[in-house]
């Protein structure tokens, strides 16, 4: 499955995991195996299904919990009755799983299905308010609890464990922004500037990004990353700053949103050429494109609603009530506006004619070397043969690779529409 995402093909890892026929309670300690790849590859669809899943699971668990702990007590099983209620309180309710599956659900709900600022507003609303059944849930950090099965890797890797203790960090860290991030940009669009809210939730995304130094491979994993999580920062900072009170200052915040959005269509460029994507740490550049998608894509879209809107707000009030000496802010605020439009669009446009195009290939250098004709690694092959394997592997991916473009060319869509570009 990690080969399958590597090539941007995991159209086949969610065939392979479904051959697992994966039920009842290990889906809470396999869905790990699915979930990463899934978002990696814009399939976002299906790691919404799983958490889906993942939420059903836990429902029916208590409920049984339930029943079994009181059919244990009728039957004057008061050992079993007491294991299953401690079972389902320390391991069940804390599931690490859970809460991810819970966040990620409102995360992908969010991205696919709300996109303008009104209908985000809304579900944001009843995600924070408990009204669904993904709304985030309490959780001490120590007392998560890790039902995982990391034992379905391979047992001769020798840094497994190692590998085990840095996931169970980046799943926390992942929880923690999945939460943080709806409180920030709910508060954005509300014009809450005086929530202490909003000022916890943002010192929360700012600390998930300290610490990592600079060169470092967990550094390098998460470039892309932080540039999308960059973007909510200048999201809440332009938002608040054109919902107050304008002076000619908060045009610098939309700018910096501006320029933010411009550093990642430089850091996004499809490479040229047929040449593998420079920096094979950071991943494909189809896995670079989900990435920002996933994380960025809702963010700027509705920073960019929400600034318009106010925008035209205050230049509305201020005509209406008369004041005067605000033209040289309301043009600041305008042009800030206009370029954070322009920047917007043209990387929304940029990743969609990538994607559409496809010169680039996307199938790394290395696999297309392995598969090089007279290449020595396949010294038993005739070359009929040899033909015909290269075009199989090469189609699978190709043809996976398409369902993920497909996916992500229909969000970008959605994006563009609701920032009334399409």
């Amino acid at each position: 499955m990690e080969v399958y995402r590597a090539l941007g093909a995991f159209e086949a890892g969610v065939h392979l995991f479904n051959t697992l026929h994966v039920r009842h309670v290990q889906l809470d300690s396999l869905s790990w195996l699915l979930l990463p790849g899934a978002a990696a590859s814009g399939l976002f669809a299906e790691a919404q299904q799983q958490c889906r899943d993942v939420m059903r699971f836990h429902r029916s668990a208590a409920r049984d919990a339930g029943d079994y702990s009181v059919k244990a007590l009728e039957s004057g099983n008061y050992t079993n009755a007491v294991a299953l209620a401690e079972f389902h309180t320390s391991r069940m309710v804390p599931s690490m799983q859970l809460h991810l599956a819970r966040a990620d659900f409102a995360h992908w709900t969010l991205l696919l299905e709300h996109h303008a600022a009104a209908d985000a507003v809304s579900y944001l609303e009843a995600v924070e308010a408990a009204q669904l059944r993904e709304s985030p849930q309490p959780f001490d950090d120590a007392a998560l609890s890790v039902n995982h099965d990391w034992s379905v890797v391979s047992s001769w890797d020798q840094a497994q464990p190692e590998q085990d203790s840095r996931r169970c960090k980046a799943m926390l860290r992942r929880l923690k922004l999945r939460r943080a991030l709806p409180r920030v940009l709910l508060r954005c669009l509300q014009g809450d500037s005086s929530s202490a809210d909003l000022t916890a939730a943002a010192s929360d995304l700012s600390a998930l990004h300290e610490g990592k130094q600079s060169g470092s491979l967990e550094w390098l994993e998460s470039t892309i990353e932080r540039l999308c999580f960059s973007l909510v920062s200048c999201t809440a900072a332009a938002c608040l700053c054109v919902m107050s009170d304008s002076e000619a200052k908060d045009a610098d915040a939309i700018l910096e949103l501006a320029a933010c959005v411009g550093r990642l269509a430089v850091e996004l460029a499809p490479p040229s050429g047929s040449d593998d994507v420079p920096g094979a740490l950071l991943g494909s550049w189809l896995e670079r494109v989900c990435c920002f998608v996933e994380e960025g894509a809702s963010c700027v879209c509705l920073a960019l609603q929400a600034i318009a809107k106010s925008t035209e707000g205050n230049k509305k009030s201020k005509n209406k009530k008369g004041k005067k000496g605000t033209a040289g802010q309301d043009s600041a605020l305008a042009a800030a506006a206009q370029s954070l439009s322009e920047a917007t669009v043209d990387l929304f446009k940029q990743l969609k004619g990538a994607l559409e195009d496809r010169k680039t290939s996307l199938v790394p250098g290395i696999l297309a070397d392995k598969f090089s004709e007279g290449n020595s690694n396949f010294p038993v092959l005739a070359a009929s043969e040899f033909d015909e394997a290269r075009a199989k592997v090469f189609g699978a991916v190709a043809s996976s690779q398409a369902l993920s473009v497909g996916r992500l060319v229909q969000v970008i869509d959605a994006k563009l529409s609701a920032c009334g570009a399409l």
